[in-house]
């Protein structure tokens, strides 16, 4: 038997029984020899047979024991078209990560894989390194055959603005989800930020009722409605969500770090 052992960083493990869980998942998947957490270092390592089971089914079961592989404690994976730590989030009708329903959808679909045309474009090594997991996953899963263009950024903006690409690796910062929004998905900004060129009325009628709202109650129930309808729509692939981190002097007061990252020196003082 020819085995292989994969070392993967997850999200969500913070105690022994974490490491139980997630042992038992993996043990529990065909083709799996070994496996063992280590809630300390966020890390799980698997050794397996790559002639019964993929890395990718690897990555998908512990997505649906609870811990979905992380970004080397940098980011996590997201499932919504929102940012998840800004109020107004919502999680509903988000289908997840599923490669067997992947399948399934495209053999529904009668498409010939080979068929497929898609150009990934991208702006940076970041969004390339993106870009070619996708491009190896769609090929290892889905037997789609991607490209990936690198540009310049002035370049790259302009493509998109335009709407001129059919894929393209990209992101967006916001403190606020009424600015996330509009920046995003609202037809205002079609042709600037709104890559995905979602031009949808109700979707627009709800950004700008939580824009005008006061109340902040009242304004969430819109921003989550909002994000319920977007997940449904499902305009553009979410990816993962950088974490923002910063190291400071303990002795440092005033330190304040808002949704985005942004630190406001000002207000520091020793």
């Amino acid at each position: 038997m020819t085995t292989t052992v994969l070392e993967l960083n997850v999200s969500g493990i913070i105690c022994r029984a974490c490491e139980d869980a997630i042992a038992d998942a993996l043990l529990h998947t065909r083709g799996v020899v070994s496996a063992q957490a280590h809630y300390w270092r966020g890390r799980v390592t698997i050794t397996y047979d790559p002639n019964i089971v993929t890395e990718d089914t690897l990555r998908q079961e512990l997505t649906n024991a609870g811990y979905p592989p992380g970004t080397h404690g940098m980011g996590g994976v997201v499932d919504s078209q929102v940012p998840f730590n800004l109020p107004g989030y919502s999680d509903a009708n988000t289908e997840g990560y599923d490669l067997e329903k992947a399948k399934a959808y495209l053999a529904q679909s009668g498409v010939d894989p080979a068929s497929v045309t898609l150009s990934i474009i991208c702006s940076n090594d970041t969004k390339k390194r993106a870009g070619e997991v996708i491009q190896a996953n769609l090929q290892e899963v889905l037997g789609i055959n991607a490209t990936i263009e690198s540009m310049d950024l002035a370049t790259y903006l302009s493509a998109t603005a335009e709407g001129d690409y059919t894929g393209a690796i990209g992101g967006y910062t916001s403190s606020t989800m009424v600015g996330y929004l509009i920046g995003v998905y609202h037809s205002k900004s079609i042709g600037a930020s709104n890559k995905t060129r979602t031009n949808d009325p109700e979707i627009d009628a709800l950004i700008d009722k939580a824009a005008t709202t006061i109340d902040e109650t009242e304004r969430n129930k819109y921003l989550e409605e909002c994000s319920a309808l977007l997940n449904a729509q499902c305009p553009q692939i979410p990816l993962y969500q950088p974490t923002a981190l910063r190291a400071y002097n303990s002795d440092l007061k005033g330190v304040e770090v808002n949704a985005s990252g942004t630190m406001y020196f000002e207000n520091l003082s020793w």
